[in-house]
């Protein structure tokens, strides 16, 4: 029984020891230098990288269509996954499935650009949206409550 126990705790320490450390974090830190006028301000949403690029974070939602976007939908556009009933996308005639292509005349590449487009509005405001419903393509009026 003890030499079982002696094998096997030799059998574990050689796994422990042959297995590479691969976490993917690399040791060597580099420095980030950010000028005193690029750091963000409380509430910002900036993100320097490692290589200095500043990217926009920031998600702004003034209005809202009433739709849950479907997020394992990956090409172009934002596919409606649901909608809400008394909301404007409802009342705009928004159908589940239907993939959100453009707002007024920019296009909406993604998610991110499609929140990004909607923080350009307020209520109150009046937009054509246009959709491809099933391989033809829609334009709905909507106007945001």
């Amino acid at each position: 029984m003890k030499t079982k126990l002696f094998i096997f705790s030799l059998a574990v320490l050689f796994i422990a020891f042959s297995c590479k450390n691969d976490t993917g974090v690399n040791k060597e830190t580099k420095k980030t230098t950010v000028k005193t006028s690029d750091k963000a301000n409380k509430g910002d949403s900036v993100v320097v990288t490692n290589d200095g690029q500043k990217k926009d974070t920031t998600l702004v939602y003034k209005v809202s269509l009433g739709i849950m976007p479907d997020l394992g939908y990956k090409a172009k556009g934002v596919k409606v996954a649901s909608v809400t009933k008394n909301r404007p996308g409802y009342y705009g005639g928004i159908k589940v499935n239907d993939i959100i292509i453009k707002i007024d005349d920019n296009d909406v590449d993604d998610l991110v650009g499609y929140t990004k487009l909607l923080g350009t509005h307020k209520k109150g405001d009046s937009v054509v949206l246009t959709v491809d419903r099933e391989g033809k393509t829609l334009k709905m009026n909507i106007t945001f409550d």
